[in-house]
């Protein structure tokens, strides 16, 4: 693909695009071996612009792009301040490919990898900046949803359920199918209480239906 940056230098990187159920998407290399490049991240250090705190390594996982638990950590405790200061809504959202395990022995886990990075990669698209989207365990996403009542949060969950189900993983050809479950906070948890809840909320989902804790 080649690239302008407006004042009249140009240069190409690899990549791809594709068209999606959530439209058009392009996927380019970051690291890029030109002078241009040189020269960008050279005045970017210059004038201080650095990776989101969101994107930092130590806090990101490789694979998918999310978050990691530091990650999540971090976000709720400072989420949890502001629930506790203005009593403004907190939700949280936990994520699974449909299939995975099978998908890992019958195909191999180079594909199995591929799915999971494409589901990071959707859930981070199709999320609001706000959102905080984290790898839990292998196979699991944990979104949490600030300023997020619970009816809010399945209906954020629903419209990544459908996506996920007409969306092709470019390593198999077809759509994998993803199971969501969502809860809202209630005084006096922490977060692997929180979390859990939305856990036992996902045991009850399924590819046509989100579930949420009571």
């Amino acid at each position: 693909m080649r690239f302008d940056n407006g004042n009249g230098d140009a240069f190409q990187m690899r990549g791809r695009v594709w068209r999606s159920a959530v439209g058009l998407c392009v996927v380019a290399e970051t690291e890029v071996d030109t002078p241009l490049a040189e020269r960008a991240a050279s005045e970017a250090r210059r004038e201080g612009r650095g990776q989101p705190q969101s994107a930092k390594p130590s806090i990101t996982d490789k694979l998918t792009g999310a978050g990691n638990h530091e990650r999540l950590d971090e976000a709720f405790a400072a989420e949890l301040t502001r629930v506790q200061r203005t009593g403004v809504p907190l939700s949280v959202m936990m994520a699974a490919p449909d299939g995975y395990a099978d998908l890992a022995r019958m195909q191999g886990q180079e594909v199995a990898d591929k799915v999971l990075a494409h589901s990071g990669f959707l859930m981070r698209l199709l999320t609001r900046p706000a959102d905080i989207v984290t790898r839990f365990t292998t196979a699991q996403f944990v979104v949490l949803l600030p300023h997020t009542n619970l009816a809010q949060a399945m209906s954020a969950a629903e419209r990544l359920r459908i996506v996920f189900a007409k969306d092709p993983v470019e390593a198999i050809g077809a759509p994998v199918t993803c199971s969501f479950g969502v809860a809202e906070y209630q005084s006096g948890e922490d977060l692997m209480t929180f979390v859990d809840r939305a856990g036992a909320a996902l045991l009850h989902a399924g590819p046509d239906v989100v579930s949420a804790a009571s």
